[in-house]
This record gives structure tokens, C-alpha cells and sequence, in this order.
């Protein structure tokens, strides 16, 4: 057939060709080149050239301005090149010597010509008679048969100083040529881009790729380059006194992996082989790099040189690296270079002496200022591109519109495989420690020192580059931070970080990184218009939160930072200063200049795309808090399932979403029932997403009561908190040695408020609108008799739903129309039960203490309060239909068995120790508080949120408007003792005792924008009924609002009970109290009913719960948190006393005293009068009180109010009435 005679031919072929090439001496391991004459000798020379230079110069002299200021030179000694030829084996070799040399800078400003310049460069060891620098270069090397090219490079240590007066030079001479070198990088990389355009569409072929390795020419490279030295002296000047900070270079090893034999035809047979092959391949190896510090630099060598002296900041670094670059171009099947290597360890090994020391060296050194160079930059015109792609018209026809899933995933893997990877790099660190030790102080010398280590094992690096993308990988198996207190006798470790792998493979964190070239045409289709994408994965981590190991660590980092600010720089201290002043800028003229950007953007793009897509997940994180002044963990607290995610659409939206799936906090104590602390109930802990809309209520949208600039939804679980008070009395002791960073962050708080109340201030025309959804269940609060106790009181907190929306009030005179924001807040179910748990925790019998209670309020907000002045700024209304209560005697009997059980609680196995109510060893000292504060400036003047400070004319406005109205508050008693056992229990109305009433109540607040404010509360009616068997006939009204009859005033029927108005300027401060018709019946055996109620139902004994029998727990005294005396005398300032006025009137009271209250017509004492007070105070030393009582009458008279207020029954007792004054 064709293929035996095709096969035939060729072999005929390969034989003839083989005896013509040794008929003519022709080489075909050559390449094809000439013949070389087989007659001569191999070692016979036909060419022989010698060059020697004994000496060397070059010299760089600034001539501006008419002088000749020396920059840098450099002399060269011995410099010695041979080139030879051998024709036999087509040999040329180049060597090249060089014995020494010198690079000297420039002389200080001032110095003389005879004063020597500083050496920036020299040979460290001069003694040897080997060459600094040996370089040779071979084509066709005898010795090596592998290779068609050799390169070998050696050098020895040489010594380089940095000194900031040459270095400023040689900035200052090279300035005008950076021009040059920046056009020429931007050519470089239009040239590179020109030739991705010209790519070839087909793929290599086999045997093409066969086809270059047969011709490939290998290069045979081996460098072997001694370690070298870098110094750099204290201010930038080498001195042989000076500190000095000396980085070791290491020893540099570059060999290639590259042979003749491995890029044969032969040795190529499978397509793995083929995709290996045409590669040049280099084995990099760095060894032994090393930094030092040293105070005293005279006798730095014989430092670096002593393997024994420990003066290394961290331990000596070796790493390898492998470089291979692929012999085709453009081709997507071979990365153009890969680049891989490995670190086995990076340890660094400091104390706090030495940090300081160079970080304080690295503060005075003086770096050289960049000149003034214009730089190229590329301008990437998005409308050129737009038309560019629209000339193509619509190219839907040409495409699927509707494509299946299976499809789209295809096009977008072939799309990305397709692609040419210009650069691969993978690389290994087996491990990162960094040791840091606080060595004892001069002020402490017996002070026990401490070390932390951090250790981190096998980071992984990953990075490719190709034409449209660049990826970047990051992964990190195991972290773990170990603190070291170092006594005398011992050192105890703890360990405060660890990571958790529930298999080998698994990584604590991993981190990948996307980036789409958005000029790309793949960017819509394959990249999903998403230019960056980010994705972090966080495993498992452990957290140990040792109380005196944490004081410990802060303690370090606070003297480490004393030490670091002692020698601060004053131009950068100013510098600091002047930034700090950038706060007071006009948020006004930012506002406007980012809307008009972001106008801008909007309009010159025509499609969008997401710039920032970032997703963040976390497993698990386990916090275990414990301290030594407790024998057990103090409380462990586990979150688990976190998300995080946010995407940015420029000029368009900005999308923030998190959830958590399980919070739980639990206390290890092992003597208590209720270890989960806290537990939220549901599918998860929280869902929130907050959307951010650019300039969505600008222009038209301002009048689009669908628009918002915000949109903030929420949904949460219910979390189910049990209250230990011994447990928070250790959460909170922890606590308070922490005060320093609380304060820091309520200051930081406090600030964020300023800022936000000043934006707000600047932009309150057209306010941010923020479209809420909240649906929250409120938590579930019980409280326990005692640790060990299965009685609890269940208070349910309800569930809250939020929601608003927007309105607009038309303004014929203003022009404009003004937005009103209308929210809705609904807090339902909220009661309080008295219950027994089963062995699960859930109520097995309940006796309800709180009816279920509902709460609204509405919230409106003005957002246009300057062109809406007549509307307030924020308006509230709430409102409460009723509040029920029932209490019998075991519910007191249970209260009380809370305040001596649950809150006396201190038990022998987890008590606070009597060193912990004083400050501990480790703590930290005041001044450093008293510090920190002094740093903090503290705003003073009002906050004005939504409107102006009124000055002048300015007039008076409304900022805040709020009212409140609760329809009823009732609390009934009740003599029996409910039993809890199973299923839910309710009281006897037969035993009930007494029942209080509170009716129409109101509340209501102003505030203005001159700090004014008024404020009015009122009681329609206060009820007090004895409700005792038998009391139906008799007695049983003991408090009330009467009606008035023997003393008729205007307005006093339709007034309230109770009522207070206060009002406060910023000249005076008025309160007003009236008591109208108030009716009270004294019945002495009621009264001591009620007050048996309360103290026949205290537990027998102290810390017994009433349940319970044998000794009672011994109370321990609760843990009292004290502010630091010199804050409260720092924050405390004498201000001055604004003029006070009380007034107070009671009209028409009447009270009644009765010894028998099942007869209606027993005889009874009554007792009226009026009074009006006044008390007034100007200053802390002058204030003055006036009262007047009058119409004092105490009469007898039969109780019936018929009777009593008949004026023939009553029997005067003080006559005539008496007035006081």
C-alpha cells in the first residue's frame, strides 16, 4: 500500500544521505555547520587573543553649575581576557579575571579634597590571589558534550556600605535619563503586546515540537557566587563606632538541567514527554542569608564570621528555586516560564532590646528624594473600545442567545485553557516562626521574662499570569502562638493560637485571587463582566484567652512601643500633626465632587460590570477565656459557618451580605446545671445585606418614593441567655483589665459619631434614605434560683419587625418637595413565666408572671428639615395597650431565692481569689491610661443632627418630638402557692389579695435646635383595690382619683392625677408637679396583708432556694467593678450652676383612715388640704424654698361617700382649718 512504500522510500533515503555525509566529512551533530578539518589535532589553537589591564577607572562628575563635583567612581585592578579558537571541534572559549576592586561615593557637604571618600563598595578579603569576578564563556565545550553553550561565573565576598550622600548624587545624575528609560519600557511592552495580537490560532503540533528540540542549542550555565555584605551605619554615614544593621546575602548557586540527549527524537515517545521536553531549565540555590545588628560596628566581621556568636536576627535562610523557560512561543499547551522552589524554614529570633535598637537605627536613616521625572502612563480610552466592539453590530444571530449550563461551563474552560500562560510560579515556605522575647529591664531586673512564638507551617504560593487573567493562590496549613513565662525554676507554656484539621488535606486558610483584564473580549462572556474576585476560606482555629498571659503580651507591645516613640522624628511628628488637620475639611465639597464623578462615570459607560466580587467563609472559631485566679475555664464561646461577601458595581451598587449559622457560649464550671450560657434557636444566628445605591435619589430619583440610597434587611434567630451571676462576675472581672482598649474604642466610637453627625450636618437638604427590613426575635432571658437549680424565670423579649417607607410633601412656596421617611416598629409577645425545666432545658411547667404584651411605635423623619422647617425633625409615637401582671406567694418566695441564691452564688470550687479584687502582677500601669487619655482630644459642643444651631434670627426649630402612651399597668396578688409540676398553671381569682392599677399614662418629649428642651408626663388615675374574699361588700377601694365635689376648680375634672412638665434652656431649668384630687383609704389590716404578702415569703434561710432543703450555700461577696480613680478626676470639671425652679401644688387631696372595711358605714378619719411649694436654687450655695398649706381639716364621719361628703355628718376634729405658710 501507500504507507509501506512511503516508509520504504524514506529509510532508502536516510541510508544514502548517511554515506554522502561521510563521503564528505559532513557532521550532522552539528547542525549542518562546515566541515571541520579531521587532520589537525584537537587541541591545536588557531586563535589566540590576550588582554590585560592593569588598572581601571571610571569616574561620573556633576558639571551643573559650572563645577566638577565628583558623584561616584570605580577602579578596577588587574583585569585580565583571553578569547582562543580550536578548529578541530569548532571550540571558542572567553575567559575573563578580574583580581580586585573599588566603588568610592562622594564627599559630605563641606569636606575638603584631601579628606578621603567613603567606600561603598570593596573586596572583603584581599589576602587570596583568586580573582573577585571569573567569567567564562565556551561554544562547543570540550569537556561537557551535552551542551552546545557553557557559561561559568565565580566570585568572592565583597563588602557594600550604604552612604545617603552618594546615593542623593546619584539620584540627582540619573534624573534626566529616566525619560529615556520609561518610553523605552513603555515600547517594550507595546512591542510584547503587538505580538499577542499576531498569535497563531492552531496549536503546535508533535512532531513540530519535535522539530525545535532537534534544533534547540543548550546552554550549559553554572554560578557560583560567594556570600556578600551589605551595611547600613546609623544616619546614613559608616563610621567604625556606629551601629550598624548588616544583611548577609548568602551564597548564590545557578546550575542548569538541560542535555543534548534528553531533547532526542528517541526520547520523546508519549505526549507527557512532549509537554515536559522543550523546556531550559535552571536550579537556583541561596544559602546561608543572614541579618545582623550590632551597637558597636569596629568589630562587625569578626561577628558575622563566628558560627558561635548568636548575634543573628534570624536564623541563616537556604532556599531553592527552579526557572524554566519554554523553547516555543504562543503556545497555550506550554507556560512560558514556570518558576518553583522551596523555603524549608524562615525563623526570626528577636528581643525587644534589640527591635527597638533597629527600628530606632532605621528612623535616623535618610533616604535619597526621587528627582523630578515626568512619567508615561497608559490612558485607556473606554469610548474607542465601546465603538471599536459596536462597529461590529449585533452579533446575536451568530450565537446561541439561550445556551444549556453544560455549554456555558465548556465555552468558559476551553476559553480559559486557551489562553498562553506567559508566567507559572509555585513555591513552598515549610515553616515561618517569629520568636519574640522581652528580656528583664534595668528598672525590673528579677522580672520574669516571656516569649511568644508564632509559628506558621507549609504556606503555599501560587501565581500565573496569562493573556486575560492573572490568578493568585494562597494557602496555609496550620498556625499556632505559643506564650512562655520564664521563671527561675521552670518555663510555662501556653498556648494561646492552634489551628483544627479534621484530615491531612486540609488547610486553615486558603486564599484565591482573579483578576480579568476588563479589555479583554473574553470579559463579558467567560469572566462574567467581574474584574476582580476574591475568595478566602478559613478552616478551624482554637483561641485561648488567658488572662494573665494576654496582660503579659500587652504589657510587651506597650513597652515596645514606648521604646519605638522615644527618639520620634519632629518633621514626622509634624507631618502626623498637620494630617491629623485634614478631618476639618468641608464634607460639602467632597459630597459634590464624588457625585459629579461618579455622574461622569455613569454616563461615558454603557454597560456594567463588578469591579470587587470578595466571599469570605469561616468553619469554626473556639474562644476559651480562662484566668489564674479561677480553678476552672471561665466560659468558651464557638461560632461556626460565618459567610461574608461583598460586590462592587461602580457608579452603581455596593452589595455587603453575612450570616452566621450557630453562636453558642458555654461555662465549663462542672458543678452547674446550665453550662450553654448562650444558644440561639433556628436555622441561623443572623442574615444581614445592606445594598449601597449610587446617586439612586439624585436628579429624578429624588422624587422616586421608590428609590432609596440604602437598603438594609435583617433576619436573626432566638437566642436563649441564661444569667449565672457568679459566671459574670468572672466575664466581668476579665473584663476590667482591659480598660485601656475599651476606652480607646468608645473614643473611637465617639468620633465616628462626630464625623457622621458633621457629614449629616453638611448634606441634611436631601438626607441619606435607607430602605429597612428587620425581622428579629428578640432573646430568651432566664434567670435560675441557683447554678443547680431546676426553677427559672422565663422573660421572652418578643419579636421585633421593622420596616419603612417614603413620602413626599409638595412645597408651592419653596419650589421643591420634601421627603418624609415613615417608620414602623412592632415589638409583639413579650411575658415573663415562672418555670421548671426538664432534663433538656425546656419549660415542663410554667405559671405565667407578665401576660403577653404588644409595644408599637412609629417613627418619622424629616429629611428635608431646611426647606421643611415647620416638621420636626424626628417624630415618634409609641404605644403600649397594657401591662398585666400576676404574683402569688411562691413567685416572691421564688424572687427572693434569685437575690440570695443566684446573685449570692459564690461557690468554693469556682470563687475569684482574694488577689484578684486588687490589680494583678501583670497588669498594666495607670499611666500609661492617664497616657493614652491625654492623647485623645475630646469634642466639646453639641451634636446637631438634621438642623442648624440657632444663633441670632436664626428661629427656633423642632429636632426631636417624641410620645408615649401606655393604656394600662395592673399587678394583681395573690395568696396561693402554686406548685409547679407539669403542664401550665394559673392563679385562683377566689385567693387573690389585692390588685394595682396604673391608667393613662403619657410621656412626651421636645427637643430643639438651641438645646432647649420640654418634657411631659401624665397619670390619668392611680387603683388600689382590696380584693379579698368578703371585701366585695365592704371596703375595698383604697387608692383612686376622685371626682371633685367639695372643691370645684376650672380645668381640675379634666386634668390628670399626676403630672409633671419640665423645661430647660440655657438659662434656666423649670420642673412643675401637680397632685389633683387624690384619694388614699388607710386600712391598717390591709395594708399589713400586703406587707405579710412580701415578708412571710423570704427563704428561711440565707442562699436557700425554697425548693431545696439541707445547708444553705454561703454568699459570697459579688465582684464590684471600680473605674480608675484618675479618670473620674481627669473627666471630672466643674461647671456652672444653671438656675433651678421646682414647683409643686396638690389640689384636693383626701385621706382617709378606717379601722373596719367590711362595713361601708363604719366611722372613719378624714384629713384634707391644699399646699403649693416653690424651691428654687441660683447656686450650689444660694437656693430658697417656700411653701404654703392651707384648708387643713380633719373631720370624723361614716365612710359612705354620700355620707362624708355631707357636711351635717361630719364631726370637725381641728377647727377651725388651719393654713401654714
Amino acid at each position: 500500500d501507500d504507507e509501506t512504500l512511503a516508509s520504504e522510500i524514506e529509510k532508502e533515503m536516510e541510508a544514502n544521505k548517511a554515506r554522502l555525509h561521510e563521503a564528505l566529512g559532513f557532521d550532522s551533530e552539528d547542525g549542518g555547520g562546515s566541515s571541520s578539518n579531521k587532520l589537525l589535532p584537537e587541541s591545536f589553537v588557531d586563535l589566540l587573543v590576550k588582554l590585560t589591564l592593569t588598572r581601571f577607572s571610571v569616574s561620573l562628575v556633576d558639571d551643573v553649575g559650572g563645577g566638577q563635583a565628583p558623584v561616584a567612581g570605580a577602579v578596577f585592578h588587574s583585569f585580565r581576557a583571553i578569547l582562543s579558537r580550536q578548529p578541530t571541534p569548532k571550540y571558542l572559549n572567553f575567559m575573563a579575571d578580574l583580581l580586585s576592586f573599588e566603588l568610592e561615593g562622594s564627599r559630605g557637604a563641606g569636606a575638603s579634597l584631601d579628606w578621603p571618600a567613603p567606600k561603598l563598595v570593596s573586596v572583603l578579603d584581599c589576602s587570596d590571589s583568586r580573582s573577585v569576578v571569573h567569567v567564562q564563556f565556551e561554544l562547543n565545550p570540550i569537556h561537557n558534550k551535552e551542551a552546545d553553550f557553557a557559561l561559568t561565573m565565580r566570585s568572592k565576598s565583597v563588602q557594600a556600605t550604604y552612604d545617603v550622600t552618594t546615593c542623593q548624587n546619584l539620584v540627582d545624575f540619573f534624573a534626566s535619563q529616566s525619560q529615556a528609560a520609561a518610553a523605552a519600557a513603555l515600547a517594550d511592552d507595546m512591542s510584547r503586546a503587538a505580538s499577542r495580537q499576531l498569535r497563531q490560532l492552531g496549536k503546535t503540533s508533535t512532531a513540530g515540537v519535535l522539530n525545535i528540540l532537534e534544533k534547540h542549542k543548550v546552554l550549559s550555565l553554572d554560578v557560583d557566587l560567594e556570600p556578600s555584605f551589605l551595611l547600613v551605619p546609623y544616619l546614613g554615614t559608616f563610621s567604625p563606632e556606629s551601629a550598624l544593621v548588616i544583611f548577609k546575602t548568602g551564597s548564590l548557586n545557578i546550575v542548569t538541567n538541560n542535555s543534548k540527549s534528553s531533547l532526542k527524537r528517541q526520547q520523546v515517545s508519549s505526549i507527557t514527554d512532549v509537554l515536559e521536553a522543550p523546556y531550559d531549565r535552571f536550579k537556583c540555590r541561596l544559602d546561608h542569608v543572614q541579618l545582623f545588628y550590632l551597637a558597636d560596628g569596629s568589630d562587625w566581621k569578626g561577628v558575622v564570621f563566628n558560627p558561635q556568636e548568636p548575634g543573628s536576627v534570624f536564623k541563616p535562610i537556604q532556599l531553592t528555586v527552579d526557572v524554566e523557560k519554554c523553547l516555543i512561543s504562543n503556545d497555550p499547551n506550554f507556560p512560558m516560564i514556570i518558576v518553583s522552589g522551596e523555603l524549608p524554614e524562615l525563623v526570626l529570633n528577636l528581643s525587644d532590646d534589640v527591635l527597638i535598637k533597629i527600628m530606632a537605627l532605621l528612623k535616623t536613616m535618610k533616604f535619597p528624594k526621587s528627582g523630578d521625572s515626568r512619567a508615561f502612563t497608559a490612558v485607556e480610552d473606554f469610548e474607542e473600545q465601546e465603538e471599536f466592539f459596536d462597529a461590529f453590530g449585533d452579533v446575536s444571530e451568530y450565537f446561541d442567545p439561550h445556551p444549556s449550563k453544560e455549554a456555558e461551563n465548556k465555552f468558559i474552560a476551553d476559553s480559559r485553557a486557551n489562553q498562553v500562560t506567559l508566567v507559572r510560579v509555585s513555591y513552598l515556605i515549610g515553616r515561618v516562626g517569629l520568636f519574640m522575647t522581652e528580656l528583664p529591664s534595668v528598672k525590673k531586673p528579677d522580672s520574669c521574662p516571656i516569649s511568644v512564638q508564632l509559628v506558621a507551617a507549609n504556606l503555599r504560593i501560587a501565581f500565573e499570569k496569562k493573556d486575560h487573567e492573572m490568578a493568585v493562590g494562597l494557602a496555609l496549613e496550620s498556625v499556632s502562638v505559643v506564650h512562655n513565662q520564664h521563671t527561675k525554676a521552670e518555663k510555662k507554656s501556653l498556648e494561646l493560637l492552634k489551628s483544627v484539621r479534621s484530615s491531612p488535606e486540609d488547610n486553615l486558610v486558603k486564599v484565591d485571587i482573579l483578576i480579568a483584564e476588563r479589555k479583554s473580549p473574553l470579559f463579558h462572556s467567560v469572566y462574567d463582566n467581574t474584574e476582580n474576585t476574591v475568595k478566602v476560606f478559613f478552616q478551624s482555629v482554637e483561641v485561648h484567652l488567658h488572662l494573665e498571659a494576654l496582660l503579659s503580651v500587652l504589657n510587651f507591645v506597650d513597652n515596645l512601643q514606648a521604646g519605638l516613640s522615644t527618639d520620634s522624628d519632629p518633621d514626622q511628628q509634624q507631618l502626623l500633626d498637620t494630617s491629623t488637620g485634614t478631618a476639618d475639611l468641608d464634607y460639602g465639597e467632597k459630597l459634590d465632587h464624588f457625585s459629579k464623578k461618579f455622574a461622569e462615570e455613569q454616563r461615558r459607560k454603557k454597560s456594567k460590570f463588578v469591579q470587587v466580587l470578595f466571599e469570605a467563609s469561616v468553619k469554626e472559631v473556639a474562644v476559651k477565656i480562662s484566668s489564674q485566679t479561677v480553678v476552672h475555664d471561665i466560659a468558651v464561646v464557638q461560632m461556626q459557618e460565618m459567610q461574608l461577601g461583598v460586590v462592587v458595581v461602580p457608579a452603581d451598587t455596593i452589595t455587603v451580605s453575612a450570616s452566621m449559622v450557630n453562636l453558642s457560649v458555654e461555662d465549663p464550671f462542672h458543678e452547674t446545671k446550665y453550662h450553654n450560657i448562650l444558644k440561639v434557636e433556628g436555622s441561623e444566628v443572623f442574615q444581614l445585606r445592606l445594598v449601597l445605591y449610587a446617586l439612586a435619589t439624585n436628579g429624578a430619583g429624588y422624587l422616586d418614593m421608590g428609590a432609596s440610597d440604602a437598603s438594609l434587611t435583617v433576619r436573626t434567630g432566638k437566642p436563649r441567655v441564661v444569667f449565672i451571676n457568679r459566671w459574670c462576675s468572672h466575664v466581668l472581672h476579665f473584663l476590667h483589665n482591659f480598660q485601656d482598649e475599651l476606652r480607646q474604642m468608645k473614643a473611637a466610637s465617639e468620633s465616628a459619631a462626630r464625623g457622621a453627625a458633621s457629614l449629616a450636618h453638611t448634606i441634611h437638604e436631601r438626607a441619606f434614605r435607607v430602605h429597612l427590613q428587620l425581622d428579629m426575635a428578640g432573646p430568651t432571658i432566664v434567670v435560675p434560683q441557683s447554678s443547680s437549680s431546676d426553677d427559672v424565670l422565663l422573660a421572652h423579649l418578643g419579636y421585633l419587625r421593622v420596616h419603612n417607607s417614603f413620602s413626599k410633601v409638595d412645597l408651592p412656596d419653596a419650589g421643591q418637595s420634601a421627603i418624609i421617611d415613615s417608620l414602623d416598629l412592632n415589638l409583639t409577645d413579650v411575658n415573663c413565666v415562672r418555670a421548671i425545666l426538664d432534663d433538656n432545658g425546656n419549660p415542663k411547667s410554667t405559671c405565667h408572671l407578665l401576660e403577653p404584651a404588644v409595644m408599637t411605635i412609629s417613627l418619622v423623619r424629616n429629611l428635608s428639615p431646611k426647606l421643611y422647617p415647620e416638621k420636626s425633625g424626628l417624630e415618634m409615637v409609641g404605644n403600649i395597650q397594657h401591662l398585666v401582671a400576676s404574683i402569688g406567694q411562691a413567685d416572691v418566695q421564688f424572687v427572693f431565692g434569685i437575690l440570695l441564691g443566684n446573685l449570692g452564688e459564690d461557690s468554693k470550687n469556682a470563687k475569684i481569689s482574694s488577689a484578684s479584687s486588687s490589680t494583678p502582677s501583670n497588669s498594666r500601669p495607670h499611666s500609661r491610661s492617664a497616657s493614652r487619655r491625654s492623647s485623645v482630644s475630646h469634642a466639646k459642643g453639641p451634636i446637631i443632627v438634621g438642623g442648624e444651631e440657632a444663633t441670632g434670627g436664626t428661629p427656633r426649630q423642632t429636632t426631636v418630638n417624641v410620645s408615649f402612651n401606655v393604656g394600662r399597668v395592673s399587678a394583681q396578688l395573690f395568696t396561693d402557692r402554686i406548685q409547679l409540676d407539669e403542664g401550665a398553671k394559673t392563679h385562683e381569682a377566689a385567693l387573690s389579695l389585692g390588685k394595682f392599677e396604673l391608667a393613662a399614662l403619657s410621656a412626651s418629649l421636645k427637643m430643639f435646635s438651641d438645646d432647649s428642651m420640654s418634657f411631659e408626663a401624665k397619670l390619668g388615675n392611680v387603683i388600689l383595690d382590696d380584693t379579698r374574699k368578703g371585701s366585695q361588700g365592704g371596703i375595698a377601694r383604697m387608692i383612686e382619683r376622685k371626682s371633685s365635689t367639695s372643691i370645684t376648680r376650672k380645668g381640675d375634672s379634666e386634668a390628670s392625677m399626676v403630672s409633671l412638665v419640665y423645661s430647660k434652656d440655657k438659662s434656666s431649668e423649670d420642673a412643675d408637679v401637680r397632685l389633683v384630687d387624690m384619694y388614699v383609704c388607710i386600712c391598717p389590716d390591709f395594708f399589713l396583708s400586703v406587707l405579710e404578702f412580701f415578708l412571710n415569703n423570704r427563704p428561711a434561710q440565707l442562699g436557700q432556694s425554697p425548693r431545696e432543703e439541707g445547708p444553705a450555700a454561703t454568699a459570697g461577696p459579688l465582684v464590684t467593678i471600680h473605674e480608675d480613680a484618675e479618670l473620674d478626676q481627669t473627666e471630672t470639671e466643674e461647671t456652672p450652676c444653671t438656675p433651678k425652679l421646682v414647683r409643686l401644688e396638690m389640689v384636693n387631696p383626701e385621706i382617709v383612715l378606717v379601722s373596719d372595711t367590711h362595713n361601708p358605714r363604719s366611722p372613719c378619719l378624714t384629713l384634707t388640704w391644699e399646699m403649693k411649694a416653690k424651691a428654687g436654687v441660683r447656686d450650689a450655695e444660694d437656693w430658697t424654698v417656700n411653701a404654703s398649706v392651707g384648708r387643713i381639716r380633719v373631720f370624723c364621719c361614716p365612710f359612705d361617700a354620700a355620707l362624708r361628703h355631707n357636711n351635717t355628718k361630719l364631726v370637725p376634729v381641728l377647727v377651725p382649718s388651719v393654713d401654714i405658710e
